[in-house]
């Protein structure tokens, strides 16, 4: 059936492989990587619950996909904008 003993899907089990090829292509429009990247926050953001619950939580919640792409592509786009006077000048040490 494509499940081990816990009930957990196995590696091979065709129907977790197209879900997972079908979340990419339907809410990241193929990138696998924003799909990864994505999958990671919610993950940290779950694990973080109990935390959350005492008012310690520190990880915020990652939106929904299409948020996530977003504010991703926005994030990386200013992370590359800058001119050579936002640079500052390397002083070489004899």
């Amino acid at each position: 059936m494509g499940r081990d003993t816990r009930g957990r899907f196995t590696p091979g089990n065709q129907y977790a492989r197209q879900g997972w090829t079908g979340l990419v292509q339907r809410r990241f429009g193929g990138d696998e990587r924003a799909c990864k990247a994505w999958w990671g926050a919610m993950g940290a953001w779950h694990s973080d619950a109990v935390y959350r619950a005492h008012g310690l939580g520190h990880m915020p919640w990652p939106g929904t996909p299409e948020e996530f792409v977003t504010s991703r592509r926005d994030y990386l786009r200013s992370a590359l904008e800058f001119t050579l006077a936002d640079v500052p000048v390397m002083e070489v040490q004899p």
